[in-house]
């Protein structure tokens, strides 16, 4: 699931400047029809960006207006 998550990400931070957990999610799922979080584990998408956020992979920052979290790949 990291591996899927982090091929997400690094496609889509060469075509956006701003990357939202919802916009992964969505390609996520538009990429790998077939995925879903809770077969690796985790109880939610939101669970799964913490756990690669924890792998130093990327940093998460939650905005409250939005309710959606920003993502920043690490380079």
């Amino acid at each position: 699931a990291v591996d899927v998550f982090v091929e997400i990400v690094d496609s889509l931070d060469q075509d956006y400047d701003t990357l939202w957990g919802s916009m992964i999610k969505q390609a996520l799922r538009r990429v790998h029809p077939e995925f879903n979080e809770s077969y690796y584990g985790y109880r939610g998408f939101s669970d799964l960006m913490k756990d690669v956020e924890s792998r130093g992979l990327i940093t998460l920052e939650y905005d409250p207006d939005r309710g959606n979290y920003k993502v920043e790949p690490k380079r």
